[in-house]
C-alpha cells in the first residue's frame, strides 16, 4: 500500500525523493569506509586528533539523516518504538545533569551514543538495493585480504612497535594474549574491530560458497585464506565464538537447499585441506599455539571450565547480573556515559572502566533499573526483528538476511554501545541484514533520471553477459 501511494505522487516528487535517497546512499557509503579507516586516522595518520575522530562519523550520520528526512522515504513506523525511547532517555539525562548527577559533556557523549546510530539501521534498509548489499560483501571480502596481513604483522612486532599503536599514537596500548604476542588490531583502534568486522566477512563468504558466480572464485579463495589465517593470528576468544555462529547459521539455512548444501560439503572439505596446508606456515603454527595457551590461561582465570566456563561468564552471568544487583541501583541511575571510556579518561586521566564492564550491568547502572531495561528491552526487540526479516523473507534473501543477522545480533544484544567501532558494526550491519531480507519491487518509473530504487529486484546473482555469435 506504502507504495502504491509513493507512485501516486507527482513524478517531480519522486525525482525529489531519488536525488535525496541517492545523498543517502552515497554517505553510508562514506560512513563504511570511515568505519574501516578511523582506527588507522586516530593510531598513525592524524595520532594527535584522536580525539575528535573518535566522533568523526557522527557529522556523516546527520548529513544521511537529513538526506534521508528530505527522501520522504523512511516509513515513521520503523522509528516509533526508537522515538518513545530517545525522548525518555533525553529526559533522564536533563535530570540527572539538573540534580547533578552527571557532567553535562558526559551526559551528551552518553545520549550520543544510545540514540545517534542505531537509527540508521532503517535508513541503509531504505537506502540501500540488493546490489549495495552484494558491493558491501565484495569489498568487505577484499579488505580481508591485506587486513590478514596487517594483522599478521603487528602479532610478529613487538608490542611497542608503531604497528601496535593506540589510539592516539600510544605504545604498548594493545592487549597482550601470549607471550609478547598482542591481539592483533588491523586497521581498527582496537581489537574489537577485527572481532566485529570478520564475522561480516564470513557471511557473505559463505553467500559466495554456496551460489557460484557471484563473487569471482579468485576473491572467495583469498578470502577463505584470510579468515582462516585471521582467527588464530587475532587472539580474540570472541571472534572465535561469533565465527562460529555465522557458520552454523550458514549451515542450518542451506540445509533446507540440496544443491546449496551439498556445494557447502564439498567447499568444507576443501577448508579443510585449506588448513592443513596453512598449517605448514610457521606464522600460523606459531599463533595457533599462541591461541591455545591464551585459551587455556583465561580458562583457569575462569574457573578452568573451558569454552562452558567461557560462555557462561560471558553470555548468561552478563544477562543475569543486571537482575541479580537490581536492588542495589538507583532509581536514576549514576549517569548515562559515565561507564565509557571517554568518562573513565576525563575523570582519571586514564582508560578504563568507571561502572560495570558488563554492557547489560554498566547500562543499568548509568540509567537505573526503570530506563536502563527499557532501553535494553528496546535492544533484544531490534535483535528480534532483525531475526523475523529474513525469516518472513524466501530463497536468497532469507540465506543471506540469516547470515547477517548471526553476524550483528551477537554484537546489537551483548557489545559495549559507548565503543565506536562496535556501535558503527551495530548500525550498519543491522542495516544491511534488514536491506539484504526486504523482497519491495518497484514498478518502472519513466524519469530522465534513473532512480534510487527502494527495493530488491535482483537475486544476488550476477547479471548474465549478452551472447555473443
Amino acid at each position: 500500500m506504502q507504495s502504491l501511494q509513493h507512485f501516486s505522487r507527482p513524478l517531480g516528487w519522486q525525482r525529489r525523493g531519488d536525488k535525496y535517497l541517492l545523498w543517502a546512499k552515497r554517505g553510508i557509503w562514506v560512513y563504511f569506509w570511515l568505519l574501516i579507516l578511523e582506527g588507522a586516522l586516530r593510531k598513525w595518520i592524524l595520532p594527535g586528533f584522536s580525539a575528535p575522530l573518535l566522533i568523526v562519523r557522527d557529522p556523516i550520520v546527520l548529513f544521511i539523516y537529513w538526506s534521508a528526512y528530505r527522501s520522504r522515504r523512511i516509513p515513521s513506523r520503523d522509528l516509533a518504538p526508537f522515538a518513545i525511547v530517545a525522548l525518555m532517555l533525553v529526559a533522564l539525562a536533563m535530570v540527572q545533569v539538573a540534580i547533578r548527577i552527571e557532567d553535562p559533556s558526559i551526559a551528551l557523549y552518553g545520549v550520543r551514543s544510545y540514540l545517534l546510530h542505531l537509527p540508521l539501521i532503517f535508513v541503509v534498509k531504505y537506502a540501500f538495493t540488493k546490489e549495495d548489499v552484494r558491493q558491501v560483501g565484495r569489498w568487505l571480502m577484499i579488505l580481508s585480504v591485506p587486513m590478514t596481513l596487517l594483522m599478521i604483522q603487528q602479532y610478529r612486532a613487538s608490542s611497542t612497535s608503531w604497528l601496535n599503536a593506540g589510539a592516539g599514537g600510544a605504545t604498548g596500548a594493545q592487549l597482550l594474549f601470549a607471550g609478547e604476542h598482542v591481539r592483533a588490531s588491523g586497521t581498527f583502534s582496537f581489537v574489537t574491530g577485527t572481532a566485529n568486522f570478520f564475522p561480516f566477512v564470513q557471511a557473505f563468504l559463505i553467500l559466495g560458497i554456496a551460489r557460484i558466480g557471484t563473487y569471482p572464485n579468485w576473491l572467495v579463495g583469498a578470502a577463505t585464506v584470510a579468515n582462516i589465517v585471521a582467527l588464530p593470528v587475532s587472539g580474540s576468544r570472541t571472534l572465535l565464538f561469533a565465527s562460529i555462529i555465522v557458520v552454523g547459521c550458514g549451515v542450518l539455512s542451506l540445509f533446507s537447499n540440496l544443491p546449496s548444501f551439498s556445494r557447502l560439503i564439498s567447499v568444507g572439505i576443501g577448508v579443510l585441506i585449506a588448513v592443513l596446508i596453512c598449517s605448514q606456515v610457521s606464522v600460523f603454527r606459531d599463533s595457533l599455539t599462541s591461541f591455545r595457551e591464551r585459551w587455556e590461561a583465561a580458562g583457569r582465570t575462569e574457573g578452568g571450565e573451558g569454552a562452558q566456563g567461557t560462555l557462561k561468564l560471558r553470555v548468561l552471568d552478563a544477562l543475569i547480573q543486571p537482575f541479580a544487583t537490581l536492588g542495589d541501583q538507583p532509581l536514576l541511575g549514576s549517569g548515562i556515559g559515565l561507564g565509557s571510556n571517554v568518562a573513565a579518561a576525563s575523570k582519571t586521566g586514564e582508560q578504563g572502566f568507571l561502572l560495570a564492564e558488563n554492557e547489560w550491568l554498566r547500562m543499568v547502572e548509568e540509567c537505573g533499573p526503570v530506563f536502563g531495561f527499557l532501553f535494553l528491552g528496546y535492544r533484544v526487540l531490534l535483535c528480534g526483528m532483525l531475526i523475523a526479516a529474513p525469516l518472513s523473507s524466501r530463497g536468497r534473501q532469507a540465506t543471506l538476511g540469516l547470515l547477517l543477522a548471526a553476524a550483528v545480533v551477537p554484537q546489537i544484544l551483548l557489545n559495549g554501545i559507548e565503543q565506536t567501532t562496535n556501535l558503527g558494526f551495530m548500525a550498519l550491519g543491522g542495516g544491511l541484514c534488514l536491506a539484504a531480507a526486504k523482497r519491495t519491487r518497484i514498478p518502472h518509473v519513466p524519469s530522465q533520471m534513473a532512480p534510487v530504487h527502494v527495493g530488491l529486484t535482483d537475486d544476488f546473482q550476477p547479471e548474465p553477459r549478452p551472447h555473443r555469435a
